[in-house]
């Protein structure tokens, strides 16, 4: 049989006046609105499953929400920290690639030519160009500026000109 659960009482007269307009309110964000409907439905003694049952969710859900609540008061209404895919790059990654972003690229700015509306078909009939493994290594350019300095202790760190 599932534990009863019920919201404590609220600490003073401006915490529950709070929670009932947020929990009436129609600008806020939506999952505070629930939990803060979970709260008032608690205090007026409802249950577990019958105030899962009116919002639509578990009854599970209601009483951790209703436990955050009894811990941390109104902030345990909001989203635990934490939560989410890490990222796939590191901060230094993601330094060395704004650099390369921000920098002139070493044969200086390339204009993007228009091809006039006429020669679209054309263009669809054109061979794909083949490159060979030479080619391919003259179109490889290191730029000096993203090396890593090996005699600096500071290598680590990208610099943002």
């Amino acid at each position: 049989m599932p534990k009863l659960s019920f919201a404590r009482a609220p600490l003073n007269e401006k915490e529950e006046q709070q929670i009932r307009k947020l929990a009436g309110s129609r600008h806020a964000p939506g999952d505070w609105i629930v939990r803060a409907k979970m709260i008032v439905d608690s205090w007026e003694r409802k249950r577990t499953t019958a105030i899962a049952r009116d919002l639509g969710c578990h009854p599970q859900t209601v009483r951790e929400r209703i436990s955050h609540f009894n811990e941390e008061g109104l902030d345990g209404l909001g989203d635990r920290p934490g939560a989410g895919r890490r990222p796939r790059l590191t901060e230094h990654e993601r330094g060395v690639i704004i650099v390369l972003a921000r920098s002139v690229p070493p044969n200086g700015p390339r204009r993007i030519r228009s091809v006039p509306a006429r020669a679209g078909p054309r263009l669809a009939r054109r061979p794909k160009r083949q490159w060979t493994a030479t080619a391919a290594r003259q179109l490889t350019v290191r730029n000096p500026s993203c090396e890593p300095d090996t005699q600096s202790s500071s290598a680590l760190a990208p610099t943002l000109e």
